[in-house]
């Protein structure tokens, strides 16, 4: 049975638990272990967290345990986790994840240790701040996030801010290990969007890729392994970053542009497209294709045709539609007034007869 929360006091909704938070004194609180979730969870706009297995783990502990099921909502979504800034190892999450910013496959925010989790056999889609596996990887505090060995096979629609395996990956940040991206990135808004990599999406200053990563990746613009502005973007990435992108231009969405950025503004393109054009039509008038010129020249020395004259009635037909002339200095004249049609009449005259 989905569950929904729409309850506005509710900041923190997942499938098997809300809040997970540490236990005071000596006792075992805020662990979870082995334990499965089921089911649609869906949050209404005041939910700042919502989760397929927690909504919030908020310091705690969880270990092999998965989730399954759809989860919808706005900010900080995850297929596992809405935001974790704990430790989460060895689990799964399945299913399909929707939100506005802070997306995740397995967890939309991440503040904590994930370590050799997976997501899954599902699709992902938010504006901004979207990851195939973790939506932002790195709190509003600065404090370090760390994901350790693990993976996501994952559609992703977005537009900014995007990446198959982080969306955007705060300063003082690691991924560390054999992390890895399979699945695709359709780009919802080309036009409009910045910041999209096959990896990661946007790598801010003191973020750091360890270890051994790798995408393999078909998206609907062509993408670098990071994209935006930050660090290693562009067309510098770590040298141990490596992957694959198979560009299959989305047929709604124009021609991106290159590096996981587009045109923000539509005009240039279409500027650009002008000019081609342009050099188009100034190369077939070279080759002696201008037919409109021909045409033109045609047409200035063209004259009407010459009214019928087997009947009154069709000369003034024919004289009442014949167009204005147009000769060689481009001077219109109207055209004669039609010839007189009245027809003579002969008079007949009487010879008087001679007086007797």
């Amino acid at each position: 049975m989905p569950l929904n929360s729409r309850l506005p006091a509710v900041s923190s909704v997942g499938g098997l638990v809300g809040l997970n938070e540490p236990g005071t004194g000596s006792g075992t609180g805020g662990t979870i272990t082995g334990s499965n979730a089921y089911g649609n969870v869906t949050g209404n706009g005041a939910v700042d967290s919502i989760g397929g297995f927690v909504g919030t783990n908020l310091g705690g502990t969880i270990t092999t345990s998965s989730a399954s099921g759809n989860v919808v909502g706005d900010g900080g979504v995850g297929g596992f986790a809405g935001s974790n800034s704990g430790s989460v190892a060895l689990s799964t999450a399945s299913g399909n994840v929707t939100g506005n910013s802070g997306v995740g496959g397995f967890a939309g925010g991440n503040s904590g240790v994930i370590t050799t989790s997976t997501y899954g056999n599902g699709t992902v889609t938010g504006t901004d701040g979207v990851g195939g596996f973790v939506g932002s990887n790195g709190g509003p505090d600065g404090n370090p996030a760390t994901i350790n060995n693990s993976s996501s096979n994952a559609n992703i629609n977005c537009q900014s801010d995007c990446g198959g395996f982080v969306g955007n990956n705060g300063s003082t940040s690691v991924i560390r290990g054999d992390n890895s991206f399979n699945g695709t990135i359709n780009v919802t808004n080309p036009f409009f969007s910045s910041n999209v990599g096959a990896f990661i999406g946007l790598n801010n200053p003191g973020a750091s890729i360890l270890g051994n990563p790798s995408y393999n990746v078909t998206s609907s613009q062509s993408l670098n392994a990071i994209g935006g502005s930050g660090v290693g973007q562009g067309s510098n990435p770590p040298s141990n970053l490596t992957g694959t992108d198979t560009v299959v231009p989305d047929q709604g969405g124009g021609t991106p542009g290159q590096g996981g950025s587009t045109p923000s503004n539509p005009s240039t393109q279409n500027n650009n497209n002008n000019d081609n054009n342009t050099e188009t039509q100034s190369a077939a008038q070279t080759a002696g294709l201008s037919s409109v010129s021909a045409s033109d020249e045609d047409l200035r020395k063209a004259k009407p045709p010459k009214p019928a004259q087997s009947s009154a009635a069709g000369a003034r037909a024919t004289a009442a539609v014949a167009p204005p002339k147009i000769d060689d200095n481009l001077t219109v004249q109207q055209p004669p007034p039609p010839p007189s049609t009245r027809i003579p009449v002969k008079r007949l005259w009487r010879r008087r007869a001679s007086p007797a």
